[in-house]
């Protein structure tokens, strides 16, 4: 049986290529521990090894009622001590943001869409690789939804976000 020789983490680097294109991240459920103890930190981990886009951001969404600024320390709350004020944590935290919002209240989803465009705005998260098709894609912004499934059932998101956020292309 033939084995392959174990990787040092430059060889590993090496293999996995280059950032990916534009994209926002929408978290729901943001303030929860699962964003905070593990989607943040394997982000941030990609950040530190320049594996995210220069054109891109997460937008939390939950319940609580949090500043931008407490949303950020919360969530960053489980990243090392030592990464603290480095050219990656800047980089990283201000690419976070930050909505309240009742997930069963389609006024969110409205609120949502205009804080995406802002985001996409400010980030360029809208602009396309030159691969692709601009006359197919040109008004199609580069979204990731991250839900969680309510204890009542999961329809919530997904017919909210049909109806008010773009998250296909526009032919």
């Amino acid at each position: 049986m033939a084995t392959a020789a174990p990787l040092n983490r430059q060889e590993e680097h090496e293999q996995v290529g280059r950032a990916a294109g534009p994209c926002v991240l929408v978290l729901f459920g943001a303030s929860g521990d699962l964003t905070k103890r593990k989607l943040v930190p394997a982000l941030f981990n990609l950040a530190k090894a320049k594996l995210l886009p220069k054109n891109f951001a997460v937008v939390g969404v939950s319940f609580d009622d949090l500043s931008l600024e407490k949303f950020r320390d919360q969530v960053t709350s489980f990243l090392q001590a030592e990464d603290h004020g480095t050219e990656a944590w800047e980089w990283f935290t201000q690419r976070l943001y930050y909505q309240r919002g009742d997930f069963a209240d389609p006024a969110t989803y409205s609120t949502l869409a205009g804080q995406l465009t802002e985001v996409d705005r400010q980030h360029n998260t809208s602009r396309l690789r030159p691969s692709i098709s601009r006359r197919l894609f040109s008004n199609w912004a580069r979204r990731v939804f991250r839900t969680r499934t309510m204890p009542s059932g999961g329809e919530w998101s997904s017919k909210n976000l049909s109806g008010r956020i773009s998250t296909r292309p526009r032919l």
